[in-house]
């Protein structure tokens, strides 16, 4: 090939060599990637590639677990673990010039009871040729109930299930609640726990108020709805019903006081022979609809004059009542002494009264009654014997 110029001489270009040829196209590569590597960067220097690895690290296991909410009132405090980080996809973003990735990781944590997994999204800036990390935040979370409630946790609620018993009697016209009967000496035990097979759990609970027993079960029902429990309780008949069996035994007096005896000049005398002869009294049988028992009572009565010129362990007419299977009322809800006998002994009448005690004991009082001759009575604390 020739070409033509203003001098009027032609000049020939020589043809390239095979080496040539390739450095040339080499040359042409070199020089295209660079243009598009400027391009891409800004004009800057070659980003750095950002690893899978940066990714799931930029999600702190802690600030994981820190987010978790899981329901309060059923939970165990056990902290939530995170088992796996999974990266689900990564999307580029341009604003401004400035060069953006927001990647998508899914996170599962797990306690004993749930396994929680959350999509948390992370975000990472281009700043010279590094990627640096701008933040990460959750977005959505779903919980799967995986495990059962702990047996302290149920019984530490047994509560909130007798106020679910009442607020459901409060609807059927029940007019005894549960709360009410399971005040004093109140416990409660987990007896079978299936919350993680089907969701259910029985607990027996009682309570003693004096000499009033409570026992019954409650069954517990836990449905997830996905957040969280809905609960349902029911307690059997039993719970209500009251158990007066604690009466039943041999109860022993201790002398408390003697008082009533005529005090005047020259007669300030006192008779104690209560506080020489102990009261029994035997519960036998308790009735709990009757409210009535069968007893056997013995005691001190004062069959003699109550005008004493001095202190004494005895008097003529001091004498020990004793009776077989007396049947008398009790009064467990009374805090006030009530008459369990009134009988005649000769020419005078003595009358028995029960008090119950809070504390679980009895209190006793003897009274004797002969109009214008004795009006005195013996008081004691009883005390239930131990059996064998």
């Amino acid at each position: 090939m020739k070409a033509q110029f203003g001098c009027g001489k032609a000049l020939c270009c020589a043809p390239l060599s095979r080496a040539q040829k390739a450095c040339f196209v080499l040359a042409c590569v070199a020089l295209f990637a660079a243009i598009a590597c400027l391009s891409g960067c800004g004009g800057g220097l070659m980003a750095s590639q950002l690893s899978e690895d940066e990714i799931l690290d930029s999600v702190d296991a802690e600030d994981v677990a820190d987010h978790v909410i899981l329901p309060d009132e059923w939970c165990s405090s056990e902290a939530p673990a995170v088992v796996s980080k999974t990266l689900e996809g990564v999307e580029d973003q341009k604003f401004d010039d400035a060069l953006y990735k927001e990647a998508t990781v899914v996170v599962v944590c797990e306690t004993s009871q749930f396994r929680i997994s959350s999509d948390w999204v992370t975000q990472f800036e281009l700043v010279g040729n590094q990627w640096q990390h701008l933040d990460s935040y959750p977005m959505d979370e779903s919980i799967e109930w995986v495990g059962g409630i702990p047996n302290d946790l149920l019984a530490s609620r047994a509560t909130a299930f007798m106020q679910m018993v009442d607020e459901n009697s409060e609807s059927s016209k029940r007019d005894t609640r549960l709360l009410d009967l399971y005040k004093e000496g109140f416990s409660a035990e987990v007896i079978d726990n299936k919350t993680a097979e089907d969701g259910t759990a029985l607990l027996a609970v009682s309570a003693q108020q004096g000499l009033t027993k409570y026992q019954g079960t409650l069954a517990a029902s836990f449905a997830w709805t996905g957040t969280d429990w809905q609960v349902t309780c029911t307690a059997d008949k039993g719970a209500y019903q009251a158990d007066y069996s604690p009466y039943e035994g041999t109860w022993i007096g201790s002398f408390v006081e003697t008082s009533g005896w005529w005090d005047a000049a020259g007669h300030e005398g006192k008779c104690y022979a209560a506080k020489e002869t102990s009261p029994s009294i035997t519960f036998k049988e308790v009735d709990p609809v009757s409210l009535t028992a069968k007893a056997d009572l013995s005691f001190v009565v004062h069959a003699h004059d109550d005008t004493l010129d001095n202190d004494v362990a005895s008097v003529e007419g001091d004498t020990t009542i004793e009776l077989k299977d007396a049947l008398i009322t009790l009064e467990p809800d009374n805090s006030n002494s009530y008459k369990i006998l009134d009988k005649d002994y000769g020419d005078y009448n003595y009358t028995v009264y029960l008090e119950n005690d809070d504390s679980g004991n009895l209190k006793l009082m003897v009274k004797v009654f002969n109009f214008l001759v004795a009006n005195v009575s013996d008081s004691y604390s009883l005390s239930k014997l131990e059996e064998a």
